[in-house]
């Protein structure tokens, strides 16, 4: 069976559901092998976006090793904690899970494809007034002009500025082209939102036992 796009976003969906509630060892495998992966596949996507992912990286890591209670490394009112550390690795492996294996996605699946599958997942909000053909609109537009700010070789001063103002419109038109869904791909997507629905219910069970 062929994946539609809307499949492999909820495998990715579905992957995310689960880092929360994976063990060390387990997190740091799939954090590994994930790694290994993008380096494989799409080595070129993921040394592009490290980089610019350094100060959000270091940012979670004093985050948590400092303001997380515990032993202290050493003793001193300003030293991290050992427990701090611990939890700041970890949640540094969650997000090189999340980048590697998004950078992996984006190597398969072209920003069309993208908000095609997307639009699929926003379907359900159409019975609450929501259009799910707007927000796919909206979202090319924003995917578009994102990428656009990243080819540029700006200060993040610079960058901060552009994402506050909105894009100038050029009055080009343009059109999304939406792949049906199989009936095959269709059951298998009903499997996989249930699946992350159930994976969420049982790390939200685990977490409050």
């Amino acid at each position: 069976m062929k994946l539609h796009a809307v499949n492999i976003l909820a495998l990715w969906f579905w992957l995310l559901s689960v880092l929360p509630w994976l063990g060390r060892l387990s997190l740091f495998l799939l954090a590994a092998l994930l790694f290994c992966t993008a380096l494989f596949v799409a080595g070129a996507r993921l040394r592009k976006s490290l980089p610019r992912m350094r100060w959000l990286l270091l940012a979670v890591f004093i985050i948590y090793a400092w303001s997380t209670p515990g032993v202290y490394l050493w003793p001193h009112a300003l030293s991290p904690t050992v427990n701090g550390i611990s939890l700041a690795i970890e949640q540094l492996a969650r997000l090189i899970c999340v980048v590697a294996s998004l950078q992996i996605m984006l190597t398969f699946l072209s920003k069309s494809a993208i908000v095609a599958g997307l639009y699929y997942l926003l379907l359900p909000l159409a019975w609450i007034g929501f259009s799910p053909e707007r927000m796919a609109v909206r979202l090319s537009l924003t995917l578009n002009y994102a990428e656009q700010l990243l080819e540029q070789k700006n200060r993040f001063a610079d960058l901060l500025g552009d994402l506050m103002q909105a894009p100038e419109s050029s009055g080009e038109q343009f059109a999304i082209e939406f792949n049906g869904l199989s009936l095959v791909q269709a059951v298998f997507l009903m499997v996989q939102l249930g699946v992350i629905a159930l994976t969420i219910l049982i790390g939200n069970a685990a977490l409050w036992n």
